[in-house]
């Protein structure tokens, strides 16, 4: 049985970091948008704008949703 060289572990953890970076910005992004139409009836805040805004740039609509 080989055993993996320090190469080979490392490709497998920069894989396995970029998908869970993937995952993590995709719930948050979708998190993003269920919270704002959860809001359909609140009064529109500067995080509402902020999320509407977080839909079209995703990167910051997943930090959006991930967070607050």
């Amino acid at each position: 049985m080989s055993s993996l060289s320090g190469d080979e572990k490392f490709a497998i953890g920069a894989i396995l970091f970029w998908i869970v970076l993937w995952l993590a910005m995709i719930v948050g992004w979708v998190e993003n948008i269920v919270k704002l139409v959860g809001s359909v009836h609140d009064p529109i805040t500067l995080l509402t704008v902020l999320r509407i805004i977080g839909i079209f740039a995703a990167p910051f609509g997943s930090i959006l949703g991930l967070f607050f």
